[in-house]
């Protein structure tokens, strides 16, 4: 059932910027209601981790006044946890008698994450299909990691839904639905690069690079000996267009571009003779996308895939494809399929607060279980007190329910449930 003028909000932060996008289902469909934008200045976010939270709020009311987004009590508010502190893992499994999933997830954690799995959270997707092996995708992140973007954003004011995944957001904001062939996407930004490649049964292959924007920079800088600002203002500038002043600079980023995607079709080819399954098309997104040139270059390239420059699948076409990502983080709350078939890890914090929302009411009582205590002990006073009156001789009045105290109603509160059947993972460069 679609919920008319219902609104969600994609907080999308990297190293570098924040955008935000707030979607609105209307009749005719899904439009973007409102959107802005923010650069982080050097050293606020590094690699996925805070360094100055003051600075990094400031960034934030920036991008949301920006965005005309004030108050935003009531919307659902999907963040996504940064894609280089993510740990992926898809792998093709077959079940055995009696074998339980979540020991086999267990397994491979202990086995592959260079990290102790006391100290991640994660999630996992079980994808089972008629005709090929099933996919197991498992998704981890290091719990410090979610507690520290967890606690920024409450200390700005926002309540997360949910923490997303960069890779599966950016999928929804170019695609409406699973491709019936192989795509990859490959999103070049400025920390890493990452690639995938997305099966008509969600993600089937992820891989990270460090080769990305900041790279190409220390690149120019150091084959032309300037310091990075210089070279990232050449860069900028002139991308892969011939420069009179640094005639070397677009040759150099030529290379940098060159042994990229050589990687990347060495990956498309490896997943071909895993899964006999050719990828035809390969959308290029990110921030280093945008670099002058890079059409031609591609439209040059004898690549074993047609590459395309990825545009949102929502707004007008002169929208920044920046906020391909903040726009697939609003669709998960609005596009319900979404929430059911993408994995996602759950705001420790919040999902605390729900379960203790009654007893907080109440100001006395941990856990639902003393709630039941006391509710068992009110209805059998109320019983006893029933009891006497009907023993007594005579008339008996009801008190006035002006002589009860005033309480604060008690409702239930569903609890969030983990998303436990969906499978993914990603590697942080360790």
């Amino acid at each position: 059932m679609i919920n008319l003028n219902k609104k969600t909000i994609g907080i999308d932060i990297s190293d570098h910027a924040i955008q935000v996008v707030e979607l609105i289902q209307e009749r005719e469909g899904i439009k973007i209601n409102n959107f802005g934008g923010k650069n982080i200045a050097p050293g606020i976010v590094e690699k996925g981790r805070i360094k100055d939270y003051d600075k990094l709020r400031q960034a934030l009311r920036d991008a949301l006044e920006k965005a005309r987004l004030g108050a935003i009590g009531g919307r659902d508010i999907y963040a996504a946890l940064p894609e280089n502190q993510v740990y992926m893992h898809i792998s093709e499994i077959n079940l055995e008698t009696g074998q339980q999933i979540n020991e086999i997830v267990n397994k491979i954690i202990a086995n592959t994450f260079p990290i102790d799995i006391k100290e991640l959270s994660f999630t996992y997707k079980f994808s089972k299909t008629l005709t090929e092996s099933n996919t197991l995708l498992i998704i981890a992140v290091r719990k410090k990691i979610i507690n520290a973007w967890e606690s920024f954003f409450n200390q700005a004011g926002l309540k997360i839904k949910v923490f997303d995944f960069e890779a599966l957001a950016t999928f929804r904001g170019l695609f409406s639905s699973w491709p019936d062939e192989p795509i990859g996407l490959l999103g070049i930004g400025a920390s890493s690069t990452n690639f995938s490649i997305f099966n008509n049964t969600g993600i089937a292959y992820a891989y990270t690079l460090p080769e990305a924007g900041d790279f190409f920079t220390k690149q120019i800088a150091k084959e032309l000996n300037l310091d990075e600002d210089k070279a990232e203002k050449l860069k900028i500038k002139h991308g892969l267009s011939p420069s009179l002043s640094k005639p070397e600079a677009p040759l150099i980023l030529k290379q940098c571009l060159d042994n990229l995607f050589k990687e990347i079709e060495q990956n498309i080819t490896y997943f071909h003779k895993q899964h006999n399954k050719t990828v035809k098309r390969l959308y290029v997104y990110g921030g280093s996308s945008k670099l002058k040139g890079l059409r031609e270059y591609l439209d040059k390239q004898d690549f074993v895939a047609e590459v395309k420059i990825a545009s949102p699948r929502l707004g007008s076409d002169n929208l920044s494809q920046e906020y391909i990502g903040a726009i697939g983080l609003a669709l998960r709350g609005i596009e319900n399929k979404w929430s059911e078939i993408d994995p996602c890890l759950w705001p420790s914090r919040a999902a605390r607060n729900k379960l203790n929302f009654v007893a907080g009411k109440l100001g006395a009582f941990k856990d639902l279980k003393n709630i039941y205590k006391i509710i068992f002990i009110i209805v059998l006073l109320f019983s006893v007190y029933f009891a006497v009156l009907a023993l007594r001789p005579g008339k008996h009045k009801l008190p006035k329910a002006d002589n009860f105290s005033n309480s604060s109603p008690v409702s239930s509160t569903s609890i969030p449930k983990k998303i436990s059947d969906e499978k993914q993972e990603k590697k942080p460069q360790v």
